[in-house]
C-alpha cells in the first residue's frame, strides 16, 4: 500500500511506540491514541498526531474527523497481573473495543488490525511440543485468555457489520527494548545490578519469543498488504520454544550479575500457566514470507543494554 492514514491505539506502550517509529519512518501519517499524553514517541514530526482519550466513554469524540485509512488496535488491558480483574478486562477487552468502533462507524476504514495474544487459546492438548496453530480452539476457563477472546470475536463481528477488512495479529511473547520496567527481564537486571537476590520461578516453563522489530516487521506485513490477507487470524511466532530459564541466564550474562543471586524455584509456578506454549508460523510464512530475523541472545543483550543505558531505577 502507499502512504496512508494510521490509527494506532495504545500507541504509548510497548509495541505501539515500535509502530509508530517504524509507520513514521515509512512515510505513513500516524494518529496515535492514548489514554494520556505519551513521553516521547514521535511528537514533534509533521505527520503524527496524538489524540487522548482516557476513558473508553472517551473514543468517540477523541476520534471525530480521524478518517483513517487503517487501525492497528495496539491498546491492551492486563499486561500486569494486578490489571486483570473481571471490571478492567471487561472495560479493555469488550467496552473499548464496541466504542472504538462506534466511533469509526461515519468513517470506516479500510482494514482493521487487531494485535491479539496467544493467550487467546485454549490450553495445548496434544504431545509435549506441539505447536499451536490459528485452528486451535479459543480460551473459555482463563479469564484474561477469555476477555482477550472476547476481543478477538467482537472486532472481527463489528469489522463485518462496517464492511472493514479484519485481520488479527496473534502476537506470542514479544520482547525488547521499550519493555515496562517490572516485565522479567528488567527486573532481574535491576535486581542483578543491586546486587539483590532474584526469586524466580523453576523457569522451566517454555515460551515462543520474538524480537521486537521482528514482531513489527510481521504486524505490518498484515497491515500493508494489498490485497487483504486471506484468513482473519495469523500467528506471529518463531515455532520454537525456549525455557524461561535461558532467557534469565542470557540476560544475567549479559549484564554481568552474580548468577548465585538467581534463585530458581524460589515462588510456586502459577496455577493457570501453561508449561509449555509454542505457536505455529507457518500460516503467516505462506502468505508473506516472514520469519524471525534476530536470535533470542542478540535480542537479549539488546534489551539488557538498552535497561542499563536508561537507568535502573524503577518508575
Amino acid at each position: 500500500m502507499s502512504a496512508m492514514r494510521v490509527l494506532v491505539t495504545g500507541a504509548s506502550g510497548f509495541i505501539g511506540q515500535a509502530l509508530v517509529a517504524r509507520l513514521v519512518s515509512e512515510g505513513h501519517s500516524v494518529i496515535a491514541l492514548n489514554r494520556s499524553s505519551a513521553r516521547g514517541n514521535a511528537g514533534g514530526s509533521i505527520s503524527y498526531e496524538e489524540r487522548l482519550a482516557p476513558t473508553p466513554e472517551d473514543l468517540v469524540d477523541a476520534l471525530r474527523d480521524t478518517h483513517p485509512d487503517l487501525v492497528i488496535h495496539a491498546a491492551a488491558p492486563g499486561t500486569r497481573p494486578a490489571d486483570r480483574t473481571w471490571q478492567k478486562l471487561a472495560e479493555g477487552c469488550v467496552q473499548y473495543v464496541h466504542q472504538l468502533f462506534d466511533g469509526l462507524a461515519s468513517q470506516p476504514p479500510k482494514r482493521f488490525v487487531l494485535l491479539g495474544s496467544w493467550s487467546e487459546y485454549a490450553p495445548p492438548a496434544g504431545p509435549e511440543g506441539t505447536l499451536i496453530s490459528e485452528s486451535h480452539p479459543l480460551e473459555s476457563g482463563n479469564l484474561y485468555g477469555a476477555h482477550k477472546a472476547a476481543s478477538y470475536l467482537i472486532a472481527q463481528a463489528r469489522a463485518a457489520q462496517l464492511g472493514v477488512e479484519f485481520v488479527s495479529a496473534r502476537l506470542f511473547n514479544i520482547f525488547g527494548p521499550g519493555e515496562n520496567c517490572d516485565r522479567l527481564v528488567p527486573y532481574c537486571v535491576r535486581q542483578l545490578r543491586a546486587g539483590r537476590p532474584v526469586d524466580l520461578t523453576s523457569g522451566e516453563q517454555k515460551r515462543d519469543f520474538v524480537f521486537i522489530d521482528d514482531a513489527v516487521d510481521a504486524i505490518l506485513r498484515l497491515a500493508l498488504r494489498d490485497p487483504a490477507p486471506d484468513a482473519p487470524v495469523y500467528n506471529v511466532c518463531s515455532g520454537v520454544g525456549v525455557s524461561v530459564k535461558t532467557l534469565i541466564l542470557t540476560a544475567a550474562e549479559a549484564a554481568g550479575g552474580d548468577l548465585d543471586l538467581l534463585k530458581f524455584g524460589a515462588l510456586p509456578q502459577r496455577g493457570d500457566e501453561p508449561m509449555e506454549i509454542a505457536g505455529n508460523p507457518r500460516r503467516l510464512a505462506n502468505l508473506t514470507g516472514w520469519a524471525p530475523q534476530t536470535p533470542i541472545s542478540t535480542g537479549i543483550k539488546r534489551l539488557v543494554s538498552h535497561t542499563l543505558s536508561t537507568g535502573l531505577q524503577h518508575d
